[in-house]
Parts: C-alpha cells; structure tokens; sequence
C-alpha cells in the first residue's frame, strides 16, 4: 500500500469543520433573528449605528455593518457587537470587579475565578470527575502493558477543548472584564468532550454521572429562579454573596428595575416616596414615573428611601471617573457614602438594594 488516502477521507476534516461552521452559523442566525423579531428593519440599522458610535467606531465601518443590517438584523447585531468588544477592549471597558477589587487593565484571573463561582456544582462536580476518571485511564494505559486498550486523547476531544483553552487563555489578557457571558461559547464544547472522555474511559459510570450532575444542576437553577442572570454557586455563597465576588453583568445588569416597580405596593413603599439611583439599559423613567431619579451631577443625597443598584455601589463612582465626567463621579461617591452610614431594609432581586438613608446630620456632605 501507497498510504494514500482516498479524496473523501482527506478532505473530511475540512468538510466537517464546514458543517460546524453552518450549525453555528445558523444557530445565531436563529436565537438572533427570535431576539430582533418586534424591530423594523430601520430600528435594526439605527441601534447598530447608535452602538458603534458610542464605541468610536471609523464611519466607514458603521456602515458596512449597517448594510449587513439591513440585509440581516440578526447578522449586523451579532458582528456589531463583536466589533463593539473588540474595540472597547482596546481602550479598556472601564471599571472591572473583582473580589472587591477595582482595576481599569483588568484581572488575569479573572475568567477563572468568575467560571469557578458562576458555574453550577453539578458542572463543575462533573468536570472533577472527568478529570480523575480521564486522568486514571491515561495512567493505567502509560503503566499497565497489559492493558489492551490504551486511552489517548482523541482527535475529537483536541478539537473540542482547543477552542476552550484559547478562549480562557486569550481572556488572561483582556481588559474587559464584565461577565462570565464572554466565556459562554466555551461551555457547550467543554461539556460535550466531558462526555466524551466519560464515555470512553468509564462507559458504565458514564450515564449514572451525567444523570447525577444533571439533577443536581436543574436543582440548583430551580433553587434560584427567576434570578439566573445572579446565580452564584452555593460554594460561593450563592446570589446573595455574589457581590463579594463579582458584579456587572455577573449580578446587575440593571434586569431587576421592572421587579422593583411591581414589589413596590408589596413592600408598603409609595413610588413617590422613593428614590431611585439605577444602572442598567431599561428606563427608570418609565418603569417608575412618579419617582425621583437621582441626578449624580447635582449629587444631592436627601433623606428617605432610596432604590439603588448593586453596581452603583461596587464601581459607581470610579466607574464615571474613568469616563472624564468628574461631577457625577463625586455624586456617586456621596451616595455611596451615604449608604454606608443608612440602614439596608431590603432587596428586589439581588441587584437592587432597598436602603433608609438618615437625616443630613448623617449624610455627607
């Protein structure tokens, strides 16, 4: 024999690897086209322009993306966004928590840890096992020569885990340091060549595994609805503990300001009465009329019951002071003093604290 391999089995790597790319392809397509389907094409094109702009995006490349917007709002909003990350990267995303730490270059270890506490235990439980029990395989193979059946990692897995390990290793580097979201794409991969390994290392405690973790993973997802987008893991002292550790989009992504108008009669609280100083894209405005939105340029911070957001308070006022807008940033920082010295009544979700702020003799000035 030659070693020649026939035209089908050379080029099936590259033709799988074209599969892949469709599956993909087709899948933001359709989770992208669900998410856009109440906006016009025009909507489409303006929120596409609006984000670049506010990422200093060249105009020239504002309106290749536009046009792919019109083709497809699914496809401009998702290259959009990766061109959004990419160049807020390199100017730095602004104010990055960690631990209680605040760093405007961004934490190495960042992803890590966040992967380490926003991952449910029936996950990482999962990988432990997959890890001793593929670990355990390799050693008998390497020192048991009578073993028939030597366990290598296949070409399979290497695909599954290359992509992991750049995309943990890249995020060592980056400055952007907002979510455990930027390491979403790695998961499935990473969970699919778990199974693998299972399965061939221990067929028969594959299944019993993997029903094992799985349960105990939709326990822990129940056990937190309707506040996923907070979930910690019970070894991090879950969702009410989060902010010991991370915030941003790992914990307020301002989602809890519709809960915080329906609890309000619940809580006994009048609108008008409240104060509200919130982070996050939805609308204060909007959501509560008839309350005061705190103006962090005036910076007053009146006794009463304020509505402020988890983020506010970890990064808030340097958050601001990175941007340039100095005022403000002197108003956040009297509110965040102010908080310090009031009493915590409550919590809607586990982004927005309910907070008694005591007479000016106490409040800073």
């Amino acid at each position: 024999r030659d070693g020649s391999r026939p035209f089908g089995d050379r080029y099936r790597p590259l033709a799988g690897l074209a599969l892949a790319g469709v599956v993909a392809a087709g899948t933001v397509l359709s989770v992208g086209g669900v998410a856009t389907r109440a906006m016009s094409s025009a909507e489409a094109e303006q929120s596409v322009r609006l984000f670049l702009k506010s990422r200093s995006i060249s105009e020239s490349r504002i309106e290749t993306l536009a046009s792919l917007s019109r083709l497809s709002p699914a496809a401009g909003h998702y290259a959009a966004g990766l061109v959004g990350v990419a160049a807020q990267n390199q100017v730095g995303g602004g104010v990055n928590v960690l631990r209680g730490k605040l760093s405007v270059e961004g934490f190495p270890e960042y992803f890590f840890v966040a992967f380490l506490v926003k991952s449910s235990l029936g996950l990482l439980l999962l990988l432990a096992i997959a890890l001793a029990v593929g670990l355990a395989g390799v050693l008998a193979a390497a020192f048991t020569a009578a073993l028939g059946r030597r366990l290598r990692p296949s070409r399979l897995e290497a695909i599954l885990l290359a992509p992991v390990f750049f995309l943990f290793v890249s995020g060592t580097w980056a400055s952007y340091n907002i979510g455990i979201r930027h390491m979403l794409p790695a998961v499935p991969l990473l969970v699919v060549a778990v199974v693998v390994i299972l399965f061939r290392a221990a067929p028969r405690l594959a299944m019993p595994v993997l029903l094992a973790c799985g349960v105990l993973q939709a326990a822990e997802t129940l056990a937190v609805h309707p506040f996923e987008i907070s979930f910690f893991n019970v070894a991090a002292g879950g969702p009410a503990q989060g902010e010991r550790w991370l915030n941003d989009s790992n914990l307020d992504w301002g989602q809890d300001l519709i809960r915080l108008a329906r609890s309000l009669p619940a809580l006994g609280v009048d609108e008008g009465a409240l104060t509200v100083a919130y982070f996050g894209g939805d609308s204060p405005r909007y959501r509560l009329p008839r309350a005061r939105l705190f103006d962090p340029v005036a910076g007053e911070v009146t006794p009463g019951l304020w509505a402020v957001s988890s983020y506010l308070l970890a990064a808030g006022p340097e958050a601001l002071a990175c941007r340039g807008q100095e005022r403000a940033a002197a108003g956040y920082q009297r509110l965040r003093e102010a908080v310090a010295h009031g009493r915590r009544v409550g919590r809607v979700g586990y982004s927005i604290h309910i907070v008694q702020i005591a007479g000016r003799e106490d409040s800073p000035r």
